[in-house]
């Protein structure tokens, strides 16, 4: 979850999608990324300005861990809601889940916790 700063960097927008603090960001003296802090809300957003300079490497590992079919769904993907959705009955409580990087920027920028119970 704290990785969906991922679609925002490949589709900027030019008013910001949070009104949150941003996470605190450590460099070194040539400017390469040593570290990120996670915000208030345990999640990683980085100032406008900072985006585009995000190594390539990291943005491909968070898509390869949070959302791997990311280029091939539109948004939603079909079959990890199934997978989860089969998972979950089968072991009569949440074992999985399916969301996406789309749906998580979606759940962060409506900043509601829901969850079921």
């Amino acid at each position: 979850m704290p990785v969906s700063f991922l679609f925002w960097l490949l589709f900027p927008f030019t008013a910001p999608l949070f009104d949150e603090e941003y996470s605190v960001i450590i460099k070194d003296h040539n400017n390469a990324l040593l570290g990120v802090y996670l915000n208030n809300r345990e999640q990683w957003i980085f100032p406008p300005e900072e985006r585009g300079s995000l190594p390539q490497k990291l943005k491909q590992a968070v898509i390869t861990y949070e959302d791997q079919y990311f280029y091939r769904h539109p948004g939603i993907n079909p079959v990890s809601l199934l997978r989860a959705t089969l998972q979950n009955i089968r072991n009569k409580k949440i074992v999985s889940g399916a969301s996406t990087i789309t749906m998580q920027v979606a759940r962060m920028r409506k900043a509601k916790k829901a969850y079921l119970r």
